[in-house]
This record gives structure tokens, sequence and C-alpha cells, in this order.
């Protein structure tokens, strides 16, 4: 067991349909640790399923739901998970549940782990990962964790793709001199990632590339390869596919489906000129690197992270201050879309349209958008004051809009609005 003294807590959750993992930050090892479900053997991997004793309505979770259910013959609760990324209606004991009322469960249950090991801390900053950002079972994540206390304030949401980024450039400089890459095959098949840096700019910019096998080693096509040398010189053949002509000097490899010895020739003979790791607590310990970067105490503060979940354009409105026009920042690049908003108030002074800059990370380009303000009848020049809101709808999609707020007691608001919604 290890401790923790006198600091607060950035933890790692990996949510899968079959398995979850936690991890805390350890501050003495510089690094993240798993948590174990026992302190005698490391049991990393936590069953992602429920079960509930009738009579007193307590409730279980991973191998002690799965006990409970076999000592007891009581049914469990499994694949809710992916129930709500389906939109499917969960129902457990003739009781039809919530989304939010299962997640809020597990939770619950599971983050008891944390005050095993930290009886006296509490979570400063939390991420959760989960393998794709499906809509509604992100909504219904925030949803049961702010049932549980912990707001926006302290949690994120990010996928698996954005955790491996965070996993992979917080290791040592020289394994990510060069594109990374990671093989991931888990129920959802064969996936290859390849993280690259473009260091030609400031600040550099990371991205990262997904390429799917999923119809050529599906994890539903696992048992019929009846002799492994088959699947191996398929997973070589699309090894070298995906590393032809690129340098890519550091290999991750994870998942439930490179268990056993099948791939081990193939992760040989890749280690020419390469280093690779296998292990499969690579997003959770991801999270919790995330959940440093998110609080400013990461590694990453001078690069710009261009995953699908984050922003990859600059957004700001030129005004006038000082004698002089700015330009003001509203949404920086790098930062979750869903999070990217704000609002500012301004001053109308003899202007009729409102600048728009967007600068993209990616082509290094500069657009400019106008939205027209109509003059208000019976307001004096600098009488009219402004609430600029700016809110992403997607990543490639922020409305800008405009409300006239009046001027104190002198003018009421007419509670107009102009608004304009721009697709980059």
């Amino acid at each position: 067991m290890f401790k923790i003294d006198n600091q607060t807590l950035y933890v790692g959750f990996d949510l899968c349909n079959e398995f979850t993992q936690i991890s805390c930050y350890d501050e003495k090892a510089f690094e993240p640790k798993s948590l174990s479900l026992y302190t005698e053997k490391e049991v990393f991997l936590i069953p992602t399923v429920l079960a509930v004793k009738k009579e007193t309505g307590e409730w279980f979770y991973g191998e002690n739901a799965i006990s409970y259910g076999n000592r007891e013959g009581v049914p469990v609760l499994t694949d809710f998970i992916q129930k709500i990324q389906q939109g499917e209606t969960i129902v457990y004991l003739d009781k039809t549940f919530s989304y939010v009322e299962i997640l809020n469960k597990f939770f619950r249950k599971s983050l008891s782990l944390l005050k095993f090991y930290f009886p006296s801390e509490a979570i400063h900053r939390m991420v959760i990962t989960v393998s794709d950002m499906n809509e509604v079972l992100v909504n219904a994540i925030y949803a049961a964790l702010e049932e549980l206390g912990i707001g926006t304030a302290r949690c994120r949401v990010i996928s698996h793709r954005q955790s491996y980024i965070y996993y992979a450039l917080s290791q040592k400089k020289e394994l990510w001199m060069n594109d990374v890459g990671l093989f991931d095959y888990n129920e959802n098949g064969l996936t290859f990632y390849r993280i690259f840096i473009n260091r030609r700019f400031q600040p550099q910019t990371i991205g990262i590339e997904e390429k799917s096998f999923r119809d050529t080693i599906s994890y539903e096509m696992y048992p019929e390869f009846t002799e492994e040398p088959e699947k191996a010189y398929i997973f070589e053949s699309i090894a070298k596919s995906v590393l032809h002509k690129r340098v890519v000097t550091t290999i991750y490899v994870t998942g439930k489906g490179f268990e056993g010895s099948w791939a081990n020739w193939v992760l040989e003979d890749l280690c020419v000129g390469r280093r690779i790791f296998i292990g499969h607590n690579l997003y959770t310990v991801g999270a919790c690197y995330g959940a440093k970067e998110m609080d400013g105490n990461g590694k990453l503060k001078n690069y710009v992270i261009l995953g699908e979940e984050m922003t990859y354009v600059e957004v700001s409105i030129r005004v006038y201050k000082d004698t002089k026009m700015e330009r003001v920042l509203l949404v920086e690049a790098g930062i979750p879309w869903m999070d990217a908003h704000r609002m500012i108030s301004v001053i109308e002074d003899d202007e009729t349209e409102l600048e728009i800059e967007v600068y993209s990370m990616i082509d290094h380009v500069r657009t400019n958008y106008f939205l027209h303000i109509d003059p208000i009848e019976g307001r004096p020049n600098r009488t009219t004051r402004l609430e600029v809101q700016v809110q992403f709808l997607e990543r490639k999609t922020f409305l800008i809009k405009v409300k006239d707020k009046g001027f104190g007691d002198f003018y009421p608001s007419t509670n107009r609005v102009w608004e304009k919604e721009i697709h980059l």
C-alpha cells in the first residue's frame, strides 16, 4: 500500500463496459498508481457490474457484486455502460432505472476505494475516460457525479484517445521525440493510434491519427482463429502497413485481445529500432496525468493538443481599448470543445459590426467574420452595453451571440439579440 500525505487527490477513472480501473497520483513517486481492490494482491480490473440486496437495499459492485450474486442466486446487472451508449432501457430485478441512477450507484461504490487508501483526503480533480464520447453517456456521467458533489469544476470526461495522449507525453521525452503508436485490441476490435507533433510552429501542436481494423480483427472473431499463427500473421501485416514510412520509435500495446502469447513474435520483430511497452492500465493512468494537466500542474503547458474533442482554433474579437484596437481572446485552442464558452461585456462606440477573428492551429490561417449590430434607436453613443457570448456547439461549429444589456437606470435593455453561427 502507498500513502499520500497532506495533499488533495488527482484521480484517473477508466470506465468501460466490462471493467473499470482507478488510479491516483502519487506525489512521492511522481507518477500515477493504479489502485488494487485488495492490499494483499494486485487486482486492478474492477468488473463494471452491480448487484443489490433486496431486503436492505444495499448495493454491491465489482467482484463483491459477482460473489453476492453467486452466493445468493441473485442476478447481476451487467453491460449497463453499453445500454446507456445504445439508448436502451435499464431494467434490473423488475425495476427500471435511469442512467444517472445506475451511474450514481456505481461511482458511489467504486470511489469508496479512494477512502480506503486515502481516508483523510478528498478529490481535487478527477478525469473519467471512456472508449468514445457518446453524448448520452457523457451527460449521464456528469449528472451522476454532480449528485455526488463532484461538479464540473472538479471533473472532466475525455476519450481513450485523449488519455493516450496524456499518457504518452507524460513519459520521458526521449520516448516521444518521434511519433508514438498504440495498438488497442479490445471488445470493439483492433485500432491503431499515432501521435504526431508539429514542431515547426509555436506553440507546438499535438495531433492524433486513428485507423480502425475492427473488420479485419474484431473481438467477436477471436475464437474463430483456431490456429494462433494465422491471427499473428494478420496482425503483422496490419502493423507493417501502419508503420510503413512512419518514424514511430515508441509503441504501446493494450487490450484484452493481446492476452496470451500469440502476438509475441510479432512484437519482438517490431522492437527492432523501436521500444515497445505492454500493459492494461494505460487509459486510467493517462486520465490521471490529464487531471494534473487540466489543473495546470502538468508538463504540456507549451503544447496545444488537437484531439477530436478539443478545439483547434482560437476565437477572438477586435475591440478598441486604451486608444488602440486590440484582439481579445475568447476561446483558446486545445481545450475540450464542450467547455469552450465565454462571455464578456463591451460598450458600443459608433460601431455597427462586431469583428470575429478565427485562427486555425492546423493550417495557421486567420479568417475574419462579421456580425452586423443594428443601432438602437434613441441611444446616444457609448450608452449601450453589449454582452458578447461564444459557445461551441460541436468541434467545428460555434455560436456568437450579442445581447443588449442597456445602460444601467438610464437606458433599460431592449432584450435584442444578434447571433451568428460559424462553421469552420
